[in-house]
C-alpha cells in the first residue's frame, strides 16, 4: 500500500514514464514538477499553449525544452482542448492543468468533441490504481485535479 511520496514515486517509477499532455505550460511551478518527473524517469511531456510564454518561463527556471514537444496554441481555450485530445487519440496518457483555470481543462475534457467514454478525473496524488490520496501533515488532500483515460 503506497502511504507516502516516497512510496508513491517508487511505484511510479516501476511503472515506467507515462506521457502527459500539460495545458497551458507557461508556469513555472508546472514546468519544475513536469522536469522533476521527468528527470527520475516517471514521465515524458507534451507541453501545449502559447510557445514564446512557455519558451520564457522555462528559461527563467533553467528547463531545456529540447526534451519536450511543444504544441504552440495561443488560446487557452483551444489549448485545453488540443491538451484533451492528444489523451483522446492516445498520444498522451493524462492531462495535466498548466496555467488556467480549472473550469477551463474540465470543460475541455467534457467537450463532446474530443471526450472518451473512459475518462476517469481523480486527484494527482491517487494517481496509481487502488490507493487513497496522501494527505499533508495537516491531514489535508494533497495534488491538483488531473483527468486521464482510465487503466486498461
Amino acid at each position: 500500500m503506497i502511504t507516502n511520496f516516497h512510496d508513491l514515486r517508487k511505484a511510479a517509477k516501476e511503472q515506467g514514464p507515462k506521457t502527459i499532455s500539460v495545458a497551458c505550460a507557461n508556469d513555472a511551478d508546472v514546468l519544475q514538477a513536469v522536469e522533476i518527473a521527468r528527470k527520475e524517469g516517471i514521465v515524458e511531456a507534451i507541453l501545449v499553449g502559447d510557445k514564446n510564454e512557455i519558451k520564457k518561463v522555462a528559461s527563467t527556471v533553467d528547463i531545456d525544452l529540447a526534451n519536450y514537444e511543444l504544441v504552440d496554441i495561443k488560446d487557452d481555450i483551444q489549448a485545453c482542448l488540443r491538451s484533451v485530445e492528444l489523451v483522446s487519440m492516445g498520444q498522451a496518457h493524462v492531462v495535466m492543468k498548466g496555467f488556467v483555470d480549472t473550469a477551463v481543462v474540465l470543460k475541455a475534457v467534457l467537450d463532446k468533441k474530443c471526450w472518451v467514454e473512459d475518462w476517469e478525473c481523480t486527484e494527482s496524488c491517487s494517481s496509481i490504481s487502488g490507493t487513497e490520496p496522501l494527505k499533508n501533515s495537516n491531514g489535508n488532500r494533497r495534488g491538483n485535479e488531473y483527468c486521464s483515460r482510465r487503466s486498461s
